[in-house]
């Protein structure tokens, strides 16, 4: 796959943040333990956001690895382009005037 069809199957429109609002964001500051037969409510939604939590990070895991890929294979068109430089530079000095002159005139 080109790096363009990969660039263009990434897009930030894949990431959706979920609603995490609750009636109990509203005012962290209250001890929501104490309201009566809300505790498994409260468990239930902390249970909730680890699990996207945990999605999430197994997400950014994943980018990760597709960013050491894409630096891996920037680093070996570097290379690449280097080599061709410089096998390109000497192929250059080959047809100089300099190489068409006799060795007897430049000595």
């Amino acid at each position: 796959m080109s790096i363009s069809a990969r660039y263009n199957s990434i897009s930030t429109d894949d990431v959706q943040t979920p609603g995490l609002e609750t009636p109990y964001s509203r005012f962290p500051n209250v001890n929501h333990s104490a309201i009566n037969g809300k505790d498994l409510d409260i468990s239930a939604i902390v249970t909730k956001r680890q699990q996207q939590l945990d999605a999430v990070l197994h997400e950014i895991s994943g980018l990760e690895t597709i960013m050491d890929s894409v630096r891996n294979l920037h680093q070996q068109l570097v290379d690449k382009k280097e080599k061709i430089t410089r096998y390109m530079n000497l192929h250059k000095r080959l047809v100089s005037a300099l190489w068409c002159i006799p060795n007897e005139v430049l000595a």
